[in-house]
């Protein structure tokens, strides 16, 4: 009888200490995501009035094409 209380107690103890390590690992991952994050916010240009819709750029309301398009065509696509 007192061997499988042993187990019993040492098999919580073996649980209680894995839940505990997940979480720790687990907010420590979370953190470090967040601030790889702010990073790559910091670093991204501005890009303020500007919408890219495929095949158009729309800058400030004004339409600028993209390069690569084959004529001035609106709306058409680069057939070749």
């Amino acid at each position: 009888m007192e061997t499988e209380i042993f187990v019993a107690l040492l098999s919580l103890c073996g649980t209680l200490a894995g839940s505990f390590a997940g979480i720790i690992t687990s907010g420590k991952l979370t953190n470090y995501r967040i601030t790889e994050l702010e990073k790559k916010v910091e670093k991204a240009p501005e890009r303020k009035n500007t919408r890219d819709f495929g095949t158009k750029t729309f800058i400030r309301g004004t339409e600028v094409y993209k390069k690569g398009l084959s004529s001035g065509k609106k709306g058409g696509k680069n057939k070749r």
